[in-house]
């Protein structure tokens, strides 16, 4: 939902939420590690073109652009529209069958499933967790065994079947979770598999070696990005419309879910037939293998040789014993700069008898010391996930009509992408210079914590809604039934008309979910029907007469936490990592975005368990205390945000340099800056554009050299992108 480019030296990387977020990296000369055949053909090309395309050809990619007449030049061919247009049609009509999808599957828990709005918001924070966890299982699948090309093509497979089955499952009265959730949870697989190859694919098209093509990667990015968002535009009217409201000549609300899922099938169908269409055309690349396992072994050789130590009574040998969170000063070849490592995983170490070598240990090192930050990162994404969830929950129960027009619950999801996609250039373009100006301008750990503060202010200004809505309430003879619900489902008369004792089969498939029989009672009247004396059904939820566009303020206060704190975590994890384990590092951020979802799941248990007197997220929120539930959140996010200024106050940017080693640590550095010019202390210590040199990493920094702080105001403005596959989200969430 929001774009960023992080820039260091010459390399780029367009990073974005990570929805949506869709994995995305590129690989760009010095930046970071470069996969067999975009080597070979680079060196040819440079040293003898004539052989190029067969090099190219023989490497299982195309021949050299340049080799036949797709070179720059008159007669090239833009790549933007005639081989990367393909993925981003594909890209829009994956987001569109995703948000599609997820955005009223709330809706569809509650009205199909009778579930509750705390049953409903703990399934969907459950897959909705498993979807930005399947990512870094797609990323691994991609990059050690099937390559990009048949990732996507494999996975979009999986994902169509579990839209199918998904929406063939939505026949009105009779939805079975036996065939719902496994097809949804197909879904998320399918998802998470495309999510995290197709926008490094897509930037695969693009010759690095070639001044156009690199130019048009950039632009491709801007376009991919839209796309993304455009999905999401459609999907939040359009199909939430058709899944709330149904539409009259297909059947009207009773199949309106069918009906509106049956449009992300077609819609991913259309994506699957556009991506094949464009197979002949794709440069391809073979899987040259995943950074997150040397990670994972790095880290579970230390743990096991600390362990088996620790048994054998000599854990002290090495200086492992009680010194995890110590660092060593460990030379790095040939009596360089010393580096950073934390010593318990010294052992993992070539040069302590262990598998991986010196520079591997030390990069996985430096990605551990930033764990406090992504842990510090769960109270704000269980936060953003209650757009998905509790927002939902409460707008049902508003006035959904807007100019006499009945909006779907879940567009109000659009006032949070509005808000990110106007107020970037506003920030981009008007605060930070004006920042810059002043001399007063944020670090990154600072805009990570200001973000904290208008997401905590997001749950407190929704507390206060709902406030006033319970409030505003008739009960009396202008009472108007929640829009979210069906009026048969709290109607005793339906039931009995179901509860046919000839046909106990169809009263237990179809009876209305909110009316059950009064247990031991079985008094059968005329025709066999069950009496109404015993059947009960529970109260209908009660609409407020609040309209729902009260909530627009607590979506634009997300939306305005996205560019301080999704954005610039986005940023952050990448530049303060060493390019050998950005895809480690922007993985972990990501799965905080699981986390937070998941988080919400005993959340919403602990709350309800009646440990606080009467359940607080009800079924019927006039009867709970939903304002209590966003105060919770607001008060973790309050507690994360303390805890993140006292840990931000100690850390020191430590800028990995271009050719990929780790740099050096921060009191060095910061020692070489202040002797060789003062002024470079203010440096913003963005990570990608400056070293940070020894700069407190929560204060406020004295304007450097010209240029000191450009790359950090780029962040916002979409302009390229270089990592690898595994580095970083792209898209909505």
């Amino acid at each position: 939902m929001f774009g960023a480019t992080v820039r260091s030296g010459k390399a780029a990387m367009r990073l974005t939420r990570p929805d949506d977020t869709d994995y995305q990296a590129m690989l760009d000369g010095e930046a970071g590690e470069v996969e067999p055949h975009q080597q070979q053909a680079s060196i040819i090309r440079r040293n003898d073109p004539a052989a190029a395309a067969a090099a190219a050809s023989s490497a299982g990619g195309p021949a050299d652009p340049a080799a036949d007449g797709a070179g720059a030049g008159k007669g090239r061919k833009s790549k933007l529209y005639s081989v990367a247009g393909y993925i981003i049609v594909t890209e829009f009509c994956e987001r569109l069958a995703y948000y599609g999808f997820s955005g009223s599957l709330v809706l569809l828990f509650e009205k199909e499933l009778g579930y509750t709005n705390a049953e409903s918001d703990t399934q969907f924070a459950l897959w909705s967790g498993v979807c930005y966890v399947m990512p870094l299982f797609g990323g691994w699948i991609a990059d050690s065994y099937l390559g990009r090309y048949h990732s996507i093509l494999c996975f979009s497979v999986i994902y169509l079947v579990g839209l199918f089955v998904a929406a063939a499952s939505c026949v009105p009265g009779s939805v079975s979770p036996l065939v719902l959730f496994p097809a949804i949870y197909l879904l998320a697989l399918g998802t998470g598999g495309i999510k995290s190859s197709v926008s490094v694919f897509g930037a695969d098209q693009f010759d690095e070696d070639d001044p156009a093509d690199v130019n048009e990667k950039q632009s491709f990015f801007n376009w991919f990005y839209w796309s993304i968002n455009l999905g999401a535009l459609v999907s939040f009217t359009l199909v939430s419309y058709v899944c709330q409201y149904g539409l009259p000549f297909l059947g009207g609300p009773d199949w309106g879910f069918m009906a509106g899922y049956s449009i992300p099938c077609i819609a991913m169908s259309l994506a699957l037939v556009v991506f094949l269409a464009g197979t002949p055309k794709y440069r391809r690349f073979p899987p040259s293998g995943s950074v997150v396992s040397r990670a994972a072994g790095v880290v579970t050789e230390a743990c096991r040789k600390r362990c088996n130590a620790a048994w054998v009574g000599v854990a002290g040998q090495d200086g492992a014993a009680g010194g995890e969170w110590q660092t060593a000063r460990i030379q790095a070849g040939g009596g360089g700069a010393g580096e950073e490592m934390l010593e318990w995983l010294q052992s993992a170490s070539e040069r302590s008898g262990g598998s991986y070598s010196h520079d591997e240990v030390v990069a996985v090192s430096r990605v551990w010391k930033l764990l406090p930050f992504l842990a510090l990162q769960v109270p704000y994404w269980a936060v953003y996930a209650q757009m998905g969830t509790a927002f939902q929950n409460q707008g049902c129960q508003m006035d959904l009509s807007v100019l006499g027009f009945d909006i779907p619950v879940s567009t109000l999801n659009m006032f949070d992408t509005l808000a990110v996609l106007l107020l970037i250039p506003v920030v981009d373009g008007v605060v930070y210079p004006w920042l810059r100006r002043t001399g007063c301008e944020p670090t990154m750990l600072r805009k990570i914590g200001s973000g904290l503060l208008f997401a905590g202010a997001a749950v407190l200004v929704a507390g206060a809604v709902e406030i006033v809505r319970r409030n505003h309430v008739d009960h009396g003879d202008g009472a108007v039934l929640s829009p979210c619900r069906k009026a048969r489902d709290y109607d005793p008369e339906q039931f009995q008309e179901y509860f046919n004792t000839r046909n106990r089969a169809t009263a237990t498939a179809h009876r209305p979910a909110y009316c059950h029989q009064v247990p031991g009672c079985t008094e059968i009247g005329p025709d066999d029907l069950l009496l109404l004396s015993c059947i009960v059904c529970d109260a209908p939820p009660l609409a407020s007469t609040m309209s729902v566009l009260w909530q627009v303020p607590q979506y634009l206060l997300i939306g305005t936490s996205e560019i301080l704190s999704a954005v610039t975590s986005l940023e952050f994890f990448y530049a303060e990592a060493p390019t050998t384990v950005r895809g480690v590092s922007a993985g972990l951020n990501l799965l905080t975005t699981a986390l937070g979802s998941w988080v919400t799941v005993p959340l919403l248990s602990l709350v309800n368990s009646g440990a606080f007197g009467s359940p607080w997220v009800t079924d019927d929120l006039n009867d709970g205390r939903l304002e209590l539930y966003f105060c919770v959140l607001a008060g973790l996010v309050a507690i994360s945000l303390l805890v993140f200024v006292a840990v931000a106050k100690r850390y020191r940017y430590q800028s990995p340099t271009e050719d990929g080693t780790p740099a050096p640590s921060a009191t060095a550095t910061a020692q070489e800056s202040d002797e060789s010019d003062d002024d470079d202390c203010s440096t913003n210590g963005n990570g990608a554009g400056g070293s940070g040199r020894g700069m407190r990493g929560y204060g406020w920094g004295r304007r450097g050299r010209r240029g000191s702080w450009d790359d950090s105001s780029k962040l916002l403005s979409g302009r390229g992108l270089v990592g690898q596959s595994e580095s970083a989200t792209f898209g909505r969430i």
